[in-house]
């Protein structure tokens, strides 16, 4: 929360500190010293995957194309 507080992202974000979402969207590496994917899922207010965005190397992709999604 003092992420998006700090930042005024103007969205809500997800912290999953047990990893039960992180299971759930299939993003877990299981033993590795980064355990999570780097992948971006932008969710409609409906509760509809809008955008996944799977890239380890170019992190701009991320913000950018979720950007792109969240402005239709």
């Amino acid at each position: 929360r003092e992420f998006a507080d700090r930042h005024t992202l103007g969205m809500t974000l997800l912290s999953d500190p047990g990893g039960t979402v992180r299971e759930r969207f299939g993003v877990a590496r299981g033993f590795s010293l980064a355990p999570t994917r780097r992948v971006t899922f932008v969710i409609g207010q409906d509760r509809t995957v809008l955008e996944v965005v799977r890239s380890e190397l170019r992190m701009s992709a991320h913000a950018d194309r979720a950007l792109a999604a969240l402005r239709g």
